[in-house]
């Protein structure tokens, strides 16, 4: 049976491994500093979500609660343990338990790991909205980078892709 936790301390015995998995599942520009995660931890919109199983933790999903949105900021398998439907399977019960809109990032479709992540995410229900979306930096010395937003169940309006965006640059990516 998978179970799952929400931590909120650098100090849990689980973190360690989250931060290597996290560290090498994305690119340093897609990270956020060290320095700052310990501060997001605490704010109670924020949960860094850990999956296990039999005690190996199999992934995380670190994501934010705002209002009727659901951002998932980040999501990753244990390298060990990819290709084992784990991803598909915690992602999915996590938009079904949520209910509420979830909304996560990826990459413009350019290229083929790109498109095939995409299809991913739409075999799971997910829906690619049509907005120029730019993500701001993690780190002073990269610029934002464009992503395309998906969502769940359905697509996006306006005025709520606002919200979802102006969260993101007030709250998520606020570093003070």
């Amino acid at each position: 049976m998978i179970e799952s936790e929400v931590i909120r301390e650098v100090n849990h015995p689980a973190w360690p491994l989250v931060w290597q998995i996290y560290g090498e599942s994305f690119p340093r520009y897609e990270q956020r500093q060290s320095q700052h995660q310990p501060q997001k931890m605490r704010d109670p919109r924020y949960h860094c979500q850990i999956f296990y199983q039999d005690g190996l933790l199999l992934g995380f999903i670190f994501w934010w609660a705002c209002g009727e949105q659901i951002y998932i900021e980040h999501l990753a398998i244990n390298p060990a343990l990819r290709g084992r439907n784990y991803g598909s399977r915690l992602l999915a019960e996590f938009c079904e338990r949520a209910g509420k809109t979830v909304i996560l990032e990826i990459d413009p479709p350019e290229d083929e790991i790109a498109i095939r992540r995409l299809r991913f995410y739409q075999g799971l229900g997910f829906c690619l909205n049509d907005y120029a979306h730019l993500h701001p930096p993690y780190h002073p010395d990269y610029q934002g980078h464009a992503l395309r937003v998906l969502s769940y169940p359905g697509l996006l309006e306006e005025e709520a892709y606002q919200r979802f965006n102006s969260m993101l640059v007030e709250t998520v990516m606020d570093h003070g």
